[in-house]
């Protein structure tokens, strides 16, 4: 009987161990993953509103790195276009 109470006792322990140390890196990881995200998030509605300067600066390689370059590629593209389409509108009027 002794012995079944220690190891209830010990697996209370490590359970309440693991709660501690987990709680904190999961909140950790699942902000190093979201902020990023958000940020991104971010720069792509100023895009939306008009703004075709504004550009993607982290240097990440992983796959929001890869979407963040794909980003601002986009976005020169379609700056560069604007600039064709106001040039081709001024020497036609």
């Amino acid at each position: 009987m002794f012995e079944l109470r220690e190891i209830r006792f010990y697996l209370i322990v490590f359970i309440f161990i693991i709660m501690l140390f987990g709680i904190p890196v999961s909140y950790y990881l699942s902000r190093s993953i979201s902020k990023p995200i958000v940020d991104l998030m971010k720069f792509m509605r100023r895009a939306e509103s008009g703004d075709l300067h504004v550009r993607y600066k982290e240097k990440r390689e992983d796959e929001i790195g890869l979407l963040g370059r794909s980003f601002n590629t986009m976005l020169q593209k379609s700056a560069g276009a604007h600039a064709c389409y106001r040039e081709t509108g001024k020497t036609k009027a």
